[in-house]
């Protein structure tokens, strides 16, 4: 049975950890999080996440240097999305080839960038039998 893909959450600010985890949890996502230093993250080759959303100013690493590091520790193949204050983390990021979200984001902005990447890949788990999205609506607003 193929494992249940899951987004991996990658942001040193605990409370936009929290807030997006619980967010994705909520609409019915799995969601691991990893708060702390980047580096110290073991190699993801074996199980490797549907998505990985990670905070692009990480302490001691910023930009590009972030995403480098995950993708030599098994994400290669891994969709990563930079989440950021910067722009110009965020220009580097994007003429790297990856999607960023700009901080501060709405909720809708988050959702519907994690549907882009991960719900695809549900639907191949699922043709194959194993399982189903399981997601739930979620009314979010823009204005509150």
């Amino acid at each position: 049975m193929e494992p249940h893909p899951y987004i991996l959450v990658i942001d040193d600010c605990t409370e936009i950890a929290n807030l997006i985890c619980a967010v994705l949890t909520y609409t019915g996502y799995s969601v691991c999080l990893d708060s702390t230093d980047v580096r110290a993250l073991p190699s993801l080759a074996a199980q490797p996440p549907a998505l990985c959303l990670v905070d692009l100013r990480i302490p001691g690493m910023h930009g590009l240097e972030v995403i480098e590091h995950l993708r030599t520790r098994g994400l290669a193949l891994a969709p990563l999305v930079g989440m950021t204050t910067s722009s110009e983390d965020a220009k580097r990021a994007r003429a790297a080839g990856v999607t960023c979200l700009d901080k501060p984001f709405y909720l809708e902005e988050l959702l519907a960038c994690v549907a882009r990447y991960v719900l695809p890949q549900l639907q191949q788990v699922s043709i194959g039998g194993s399982m189903s999205t399981g997601r739930a609506a979620v009314p979010l607003s823009k204005h509150g």
